[in-house]
């Protein structure tokens, strides 16, 4: 069994310590992967444990039964063949208990003025995105997590802290001229903000086309615009769902701008309303409303060598890129890496078969990372096959699609491996629980 990762010692390290000295323990204070659950039980309870089993929490009086649960706490759960990850059988690190201050201070509120919009009151320890929606104040936003960009904006008069965000979605030099990401911006002062013009986002009314079943727990869904041509976007993007009153969600597009027809593959999550409404009650000819195109992981049209790793329903977004990418450049060198759990998790291996087949210089590794009979596929973590790999990545573009542990460890593996920073595009697929700030009922449960 492969060791735990840094990242899976912090996110069991949450559900084995109580909530504010797990909080003192990972590295930015409240654990970056579940601030929703920290600032909902913060406000009310103090010091209140979070000890959860897998779906619900351990019984305990004083602990909300609605809270969701950290990010990765069931699949963590199962990889470690636990019930609780109170059970997985390793050392944690020796911490050392942390009191709850008694004299902290209230949170300081400041008035933020949207200009064109009204003002509203918010507290310095929420982002702008998630007190503003809460206020019924509309601004625009993607993935709420600082991912994509559509929620980047100028801040004109005062000062805010800003959460954790790609470069990719705000470079360093945009930050240094006054612009932020309203989702990850937590104010300081009073603000003014000043929203862009015009933007690529489009908002349309499409039907459902096709529904297949790709593997187990995955299915393909096919939509076509009404009254429209096809939607330009660049391999990459991702737009947000609508499926009648349910929430919107966001899922990438595994298709081409040119092509009539959206296609995505939706993950079915046993908890997830919107993705078990697709696998079960959706049918072909529904109405979806499609908002979007959004995200800035996307496909640059450079002659240069591609590495590609998908973990999961993150091989939507990829195929869009290596099939653009051998396009355009039908002699590029492509390494794709397909990372799933067991065989019955593989899918389009038929058509990457056949794009290998036409063109010599992309090369395929499925690999698995808990089969459950004997395989002769590649078997191990991404990160640690690209490590074995070796390739030297400092000329290479790289693309990383899939579950955030996946995506930050191949991020590291690829910069290990000589590529550069801002040659890393990278898209972690986040659930509603895993996003910073903004409402439940307002951030996409999976991207896919």
């Amino acid at each position: 069994m492969q060791p735990p990762t840094a990242t899976e010692i912090e996110r069991i390290t949450i559900v084995r310590l109580d909530l504010k000295e797990a909080s003192a323990k990972v590295r930015s204070g409240p654990p970056k992967d579940n601030e929703v659950l920290y600032d909902r039980v913060a406000a009310w309870a103090g010091h209140v444990p979070i000890k959860l089993a897998v779906g619900r929490p351990v019984a305990d009086p004083n602990l909300r039964v609605d809270l969701p649960l950290p990010n990765g706490v069931a699949s963590l759960a199962e990889r470690f063949d636990a019930i609780d990850l109170g059970d997985v059988g390793f050392p944690m690190p020796d911490y050392a208990p942390v009191q709850a201050s008694e004299d902290a201070s209230p949170h300081e509120i400041y008035p933020v003025t949207i200009e064109g919009a009204r003002a509203f009151a918010a507290t310095n320890n929420a982002t702008i995105l998630s007190q503003a929606l809460a206020a019924g104040v509309v601004l625009p936003f993607g993935c709420a997590a600082g991912g994509c960009g559509a929620c980047k904006a100028r801040l004109s008069a005062g000062c805010v802290e800003m959460r954790p965000y790609e470069k990719a979605a705000l470079s360093d030099a945009e930050r240094r001229d006054g612009f932020i990401l309203t989702c990850c911006a937590e104010p300081r002062s009073a603000c003014t903000i000043v929203l862009p013009t015009g933007g690529g986002a489009q908002t349309f009314d499409a039907e459902i086309s096709g529904l297949q079943w790709l593997t187990h727990d995955i299915v393909g869904l096919t939509l076509q615009a009404k009254g429209r041509g096809p939607l330009a976007f660049t391999p990459g993007q991702f737009v947000m769902l609508q499926f009648g009153s349910l929430p919107e969600r966001e899922y990438s597009m595994a298709s081409q701008s040119c092509e009539r027809d959206l296609q995505f593959h939706i993950r079915v999550a046993p908890d997830g309303n919107v993705s078990q409404y697709i696998a079960k009650a959706a049918r072909v000819g529904d109405g979806v409303r499609v908002r979007g195109p959004f995200g800035v992981a996307v496909y640059e049209d450079q002659e240069t060598p591609i590495v590609a790793l998908a973990g999961g329903s993150g091989l939507a977004p990829i195929r869009a890129i290596v099939d653009r990418a051998l396009t355009v450049h039908p002699g590029l060198s492509v390494r794709l890496y397909i990372g799933v759990r067991d065989e019955r998790d593989l899918y389009l291996l038929g058509h990457f078969e056949a794009l290998a087949g036409a063109h010599p210089r992309l090369s395929l590794h499925p690999v698995l990372s808990l089969p459950t009979g004997k395989s002769r596929r590649r078997m191990g973590l991404l990160a640690d096959v690209l490590r074995r790999d070796g390739p030297n990545l400092a000329a290479a573009r790289v693309y990383i699609a899939g579950p955030p542990a996946m995506v930050d460890s191949c991020r590291a593996a690829a910069l290990s491996l000589g590529a550069r920073e801002d040659a890393v595009f990278a898209d972690a697929f986040l659930s509603s629980s895993d996003k910073p700030g903004a409402p439940a009922s307002s951030i996409p449960e999976v991207k896919s």
